[in-house]
């Protein structure tokens, strides 16, 4: 089955639905949803475009096999920026040592800039503009792990602290707090680092202080000198100031879009992806409470059980010791009249002795319990004596062990050499095993997987037995000839630019006046492989349009709720078709927000 890419208004958790009875095409449907968001977001974490892009692919991979473990409310967006976070977080922390800052990328490669972006600016602008953006990113990347992660999800990904808190696994309190730390942090390295290179025009005191500097780099104590220097210099206070009025700096980072390679490997990837793996059963509770040990809780510990088992035997050998008392001390038996007295005799004589049979010895329940002593025979006197009984004791059964059963393991495939692009099914059968990888996946004990190869493939069973031992089985399938893909007829034709209905009007000289809070709407377009929608809002700051908010990708005609202060805006729109085809922007949009 060919996984393809098409127009889809079914809702995420109709398509999670589908996906979960085996579904590809629909779990197609959501990579193509969050493909661009996913992609941006891990290049922002990580600042490498290839790791981004395979840490994309792997991310969706994992969602895949693992999609049934997602139950209600089946929030597949939340739970995609999850693993996706995840996993960008624990590669960051292992390869910390082998990972160097990343470069400044101003991941525009293959996204235009509006022809009417900034029709007046002269090159010095651009330069400085550009600038900023790298300043931007370099904060950003000397910022921790969960401080950048936190913030590109609040601050670009648009997300809310109950999302956040969702795909972090942390409490609301806990988001804002981190979240409000993560942009203290920010500010203060962002600041620190433009005024080391804008604020030494300002003041010569400054200057003097970074002279030495050559590389663009802070230490620890010249940062502290440069902190203190501010903190007592007026102009340098000024200057920061103004510096740092720039809202959403962040937003300064120009959209990124993924390599147009990572679309169809991950179909083509996805086709040959097993079924999601079943949730498995939840074990059946113990007979009797286990100890908890460290982690207990309210069950008791295993110094609670030695205790208790120390007691229990000091009883027992208090109720042996007393018993061997009772039959040592003793009085004899008293004489019956009608038996006839056995002539007295000095010597006793003890009674014939009998070999009882014994049972095999059953364990003590203590270690160190002494054996049960036996009773003392009773001195000869003139009184006769009667001869004991012997008690011969109840034999008990001795518990037989169960044989573990051997385990079954076999693997193999209907055509182990096959043209190339035709197909075969590799199967797998095991029982009585503890787990099992088929080519690194977690599968069923017993399942099956097609393949169409174009080159001789080698695929790996890898069993793990009850005892814990590996055993692994490897397949090869061999290919005769090669695969002629035939090249599909590209998609270029763009969708139609979309019109804006408002607020706002083309004249810049005659803007509209509005009133909080302000929504942007504008007549939806269509195309046969679906649309989404590009805005961008500026703000005049009486000397230049800057960027106020950017919002992509948008499937709704709307973007509701925008930053609203009392200023002159602008923005336009986009439309990109599901073949990366981008429509004209439209006219700009002029409206204010006039002082009540």
């Amino acid at each position: 089955m060919r996984v393809g890419h098409r127009a889809n208004n079914s809702s995420d958790i109709q398509l999670v639905h589908r996906a979960q009875r085996g579904d590809k095409a629909a779990f197609g449907e959501l990579f193509c949803r969050y493909e661009r968001r996913i992609y941006g977001y891990l290049y922002r974490l990580v600042g490498n475009r290839q790791w981004a892009e395979d840490l994309t692919q792997e991310a969706f991979i994992r969602a895949h096999q693992s999609l049934n473990q997602l139950g209600p409310p089946y929030d597949f967006k939340s739970w995609i920026y999850r693993i996706a976070g995840n996993l960008a977080i624990d590669g960051l922390r292992r390869y910390k040592d082998e990972i160097s800052l990343p470069d400044w990328d101003a991941g525009e490669a293959s996204a235009p800039e509006p022809a009417d972006e900034h029709p007046e600016a002269d090159p010095e602008q651009e330069a400085r503009r550009e600038e900023v953006r790298q300043a931007v990113w370099r904060a950003l990347h000397r910022l921790p792990e969960n401080y950048r992660q936190i913030l590109l999800l609040r601050e670009l990904e648009g997300l809310s602290y109950r999302e956040i808190a969702g795909i972090l696994g942390v409490s609301l309190d806990n988001v804002k707090v981190t979240l409000h730390r993560a942009r203290l942090a920010f500010r203060d390295l962002y600041g620190l680092q433009v005024m080391m290179e804008e604020g030494r025009g300002a003041c010569r005191e400054l200057d003097e202080l970074l002279s030495a500097e050559i590389d663009g780099e802070l230490d620890r104590s010249t940062r502290r000198r440069v902190k203190e220097h501010i903190a007592s210099c007026p102009v340098c206070q000024r200057t920061r100031k103004e510096l740092l009025a720039v809202s959403n700096l962040l937003a300064l980072l120009a959209p990124v879009f993924p390599p147009p390679t990572l679309r169809p490997r991950f179909l083509q990837r996805l086709e040959e992806l097993p079924p999601p793996r079943p949730v498995s059963p939840p074990p059946s509770p113990p007979s009797s409470p286990p100890s908890s040990g460290r982690g207990g809780g309210s069950e008791p510990g295993n110094v609670f059980w030695l205790v208790l088992l120390g007691v229990i035997g000091g009883l027992l050998l208090l109720g042996i010791l007393a018993f061997a008392t009772l039959a040592v001390f003793a009085p004899g038996p008293t004489p019956t009249p009608a038996l006839p007295s056995p002539p007295p005799t000095d010597t006793w004589t003890p009674p014939p002795p009998t070999s009882p049979t014994l049972p095999p010895p059953s364990p003590s329940p203590s270690p160190s319990s002494p054996p049960s002593p036996s009773p003392s025979p009773v001195p000869p006197t003139s009184t006769p004596t009667p001869t004991p009984t012997p008690v011969t004791p109840t034999p008990t059964s001795t518990p037989t062990a169960t044989p573990t059963p051997a385990a079954s393991i076999a693997f193999w495939a209907d055509a182990t050499t096959v043209p190339a692009g035709s197909c075969t099914t590799v199967h797998w059968e095991t029982a009585n095993v503890a787990g099992v990888y088929f080519d690194g996946q977690g599968v069923a004990g017993v399942g099956s997987q097609q393949t169409c190869p174009c080159a001789p493939e080698t695929h790996t069973l890898e069993v793990v037995l009850r005892d814990g031992t590996h055993e692994v089985r490897t397949l090869t399938i061999d290919v005769t000839g090669s695969c002629v893909t035939p090249t599909p007829t590209p998609d270029t034709v763009p969708p139609p630019a979309p019109q804006p209905i408002g607020p706002g009007t083309t004249d810049p000289n005659g803007p509209e006046n509005t009133a909080c809070p302000v929504t942007l709407r504008w007549n939806p377009v269509s195309d046969p492989s679906g649309v989404v929608y590009y805005v961008r809002l500026e703000r005049w700051t009486g000397r230049e349009w800057i960027l106020e908010g950017s919002w992509y990708p948008v499937s709704a005609s709307q973007v509701e709720d925008v930053p609203c202060s009392y200023y002159l805006y602008r923005w336009h729109v986009m439309a990109e078709d599901g073949a990366r085809n981008y429509s004209d922007w439209s006219a700009w949009m002029y409206y204010a927000v006039p002082v009540p």
